[in-house]
């Protein structure tokens, strides 16, 4: 079996759904040691388990040249490995993101911001793989000039080929 080594790996949920997985874990806990209810704190603890835990990320195998992005529940990782023959380029894409709230009254509050993503690209370009999200255009450009030294891939312009 290869070695691999796992890397960008973040939590599935937002933070505040990951705060509630582990007070149910917590609470399951305490059904068990304080109220003696093991049923409830079974049926509780698996669910605090799985938003507290489960988190995506990547597998690079270095010596096969491959890689898998994963999506990881109880500890059981879910993903197909792809060669990096099959996407040998990155790209880094800038967002601009933009959020509309409103207040109680119906006056509409609106920020807008940028985001710099890091993708794997195929050869034409018509798929691509987020790697990493960053807020800040530096950091997203040493990490991709790291990362494409480090896996020995071509930094290009993301333009797809639909031909």
């Amino acid at each position: 079996m290869s070695d691999y080594q796992t890397r960008f790996k973040t939590p599935k949920f937002i933070l505040f759904i990951v705060a509630i997985g582990y007070f149910l874990i917590l609470l399951a806990i305490g059904l068990f040691l304080i109220k003696g209810s093991i049923i409830s704190g079974l049926i509780i603890l698996p669910i605090g388990v799985y938003l507290a835990f489960s988190h995506t990320g990547f597998d690079i195998d270095s010596d096969k040249r491959r890689f898998r992005h994963f999506t990881s529940q109880f500890w059981i990782k879910d993903g197909y490995w792809n060669r990096f023959e099959n996407y040998p380029y990155l790209a880094l894409l800038s967002i601009r993101t933009r959020q509309t709230k409103y207040s109680t009254s119906g006056v509409p509050l609106s920020t807008s911001g940028m985001s710099y993503r890091v993708h794997l690209l195929n050869r034409k370009h018509t798929k691509k793989l987020l790697l990493k999200e960053f807020n800040n255009k530096e950091e997203a450009e040493s990490f991709i000039n790291r990362i494409s030294k480090e896996l020995n891939l071509e930094i290009q312009v993301y333009s797809p080929d639909f031909t």
